[in-house]
């Protein structure tokens, strides 16, 4: 799967990101060396799990630009979600094609399709007794601990929205709440919006947990002792262990301070990762002691400093 460059943001910091990744997805997830690349591994619902973690956590890598930004903390992208650009958005046959094939609100009802917890939300009711002259009411829902879902990667869910409703959402980011203004009915639309957003997300994400919990249930684990031979293990410039992954495809750690190697996965890949460790090992012993015999001279023979060898 290409990253276009971005594999450090599929491992993340200390590695946290791609265990999390693997732990979710129940799938094995490498990172290869040429940083633009990750190798998936596993059942193929697993595959398609960590496909779409990674995926969704390159959307969420900002772009590098500067963005001002208003006193009231709302994020800076509403200047730019109104007026002409929005009403050439919904004008434009071809444009507003692009947006829905790009849709994160559209992607991620796919994925509660797939995970069978897809449901409908139907417009939430309005008070319109505080309407004002332009037939205008203003309401406001908590967003809290949600506000960058609901904004989306450069403001694609928040821009979403507006253009399913036809009206501004404006997101005040200090108070963690979504303000809609307009004809009760679009701020009735606009609500069950962000409803959705947030409770498909979460419902989408307790399955793929359970998911991962299921398919790692049947993993075993070793942890197998190499003392004396993590390098051998490691290889020059990391090659022996690299080949052992591409191999057992499964998760193999080696952890130099104890000197051990911790294996996880389906039991046919931790037994095949255990005898190349033990090959590995009886190889670099067998050759460790053809030099040490070839460097010992013979009895009666004279070393290189003259001695003579009893």
């Amino acid at each position: 799967m290409d990253t276009k460059g971005n594999n450090g943001l599929i491992v993340g910091p200390k590695g946290e990101t791609i265990k999390r990744i693997e732990h979710e997805s129940g799938a094995y997830v490498k990172c290869l060396t040429d940083k633009t690349t990750v190798e998936i591994t596993g059942h193929p619902d697993a595959v398609q799990r960590a496909r779409d973690m990674i995926i969704a956590r390159l959307e969420r890598q900002p772009k590098r630009r500067e963005e001002g930004s208003r006193d009231d903390g709302r994020s800076s992208i509403l200047d730019r979600l109104s007026g002409k650009r929005q009403r050439d958005d919904h004008g434009s046959g071809g444009g507003d094609k692009r947006a829905r094939s790009e849709s994160l609100l559209d992607y991620l009802r796919s994925q509660a399709k797939e995970a069978g917890v897809f449901k409908e939300f139907p417009a939430e009711y309005v008070d319109d007794s505080n309407m004002d002259e332009r037939g205008n009411v203003e309401q406001s829902v908590s967003i809290a601990n949600y506000v960058g879902l609901i904004i989306g990667r450069e403001g694609r869910m928040h821009t979403d929205i507006q253009q399913r409703i036809g009206i501004p959402m404006q997101i005040n980011k200090e108070d963690e709440i979504a303000v809609f203004k307009g004809p009760p009915e679009s701020v009735g639309q606009g609500l069950a919006l962000v409803r959705e957003v947030i409770e498909t997300t979460n419902a989408v994400k307790e399955w793929r947990d359970a998911q991962a919990q299921a398919a790692r249930a049947h993993d075993v684990e070793a942890t197998v002792e190499i003392a004396g031979f993590v390098g051998a293990i490691i290889g020059k410039g990391g090659a022996r262990i690299s080949q052992i992954k591409r191999e057992v495809r499964c998760f193999f750690e080696v952890d130099r301070e104890k000197e051990v190697v911790n294996v996880r996965g389906p039991a046919e890949k931790v037994e095949r990762a255990k005898q190349l460790i033990s090959e590995t090992i009886e190889y670099v012993s067998q050759r460790n002691q053809q030099q040490d015999d070839t460097a010992m001279p013979e009895a009666g023979e004279v070393d290189a400093e003259g001695n003579a060898n009893a």
